[in-house]
């Protein structure tokens, strides 16, 4: 499952309590960095980064996170299957994720040399970030697959260590676990 063990924990824990896993989170850990408040930021930055989870769940892109995983569990549990969870702890993940967004940000030159993507998915956001677009609209408008393919290729060429971090160490670290329960 891709998973970790102690998500997998919690959403065991969510299951016999019947608990609704939160998608809220909470956005002062965030807006309250010292490198942040340097920055010109929109007032509605706080509000934005509030709703993302809410937003990204009613376009359907975020269901109750691990929704599918906890019924995943629940069938396991049913059958007396075994559980192996392929992906990194997520507490390891967060302690590097820091580590390289704290490196990025006290280089000046890494900052410089940002790539932004095109000028349209840039005044998508900036619409976004200034209160002119509906957060729906610009989901809708941002989710097609050329612009989910530039976005993706703008945030790999400017935070390759964080990326790495985010989404190739995951990915390796759950094909090995696949090899390993393959080779059973």
């Amino acid at each position: 499952m891709e998973l970790d063990a102690s998500r997998a924990a919690q959403l065991r824990s969510n299951i016999t309590t019947n608990n609704v896993d939160s998608t809220s989170f909470d956005v002062s850990t965030i807006t309250s960095h010292p490198l942040l408040s340097s920055l010109p930021l929109p007032g509605n930055f706080k509000q934005i980064l509030e709703m993302i989870p809410n937003l990204l769940k009613r376009v359907g892109w975020l269901n109750n996170q691990g929704g599918e995983m906890k019924a995943a569990l629940e069938e396991a549990d049913k059958i007396g299957a075994r559980c192996v969870y392929g992906d990194i702890e997520i507490s390891q993940t967060i302690s590097e994720v820091k580590r390289e967004l704290g490196s990025l940000m006290t280089n000046p030159s890494a900052i410089s040399n940002l790539q932004y993507p095109s000028g349209d998915i840039m005044q998508m956001f900036g619409g976004l970030l200034s209160g002119q677009t509906d957060p729906k609209d610009f989901v809708e408008r941002i989710k097609t697959r050329d612009r989910a393919q530039e976005l993706s290729r703008s945030l790999q060429q400017s935070f390759p260590s964080v990326c790495n971090v985010m989404i190739t160490k995951r990915d390796t670290h759950g094909t090995n676990a696949t090899k390993t329960l393959l080779k059973w």
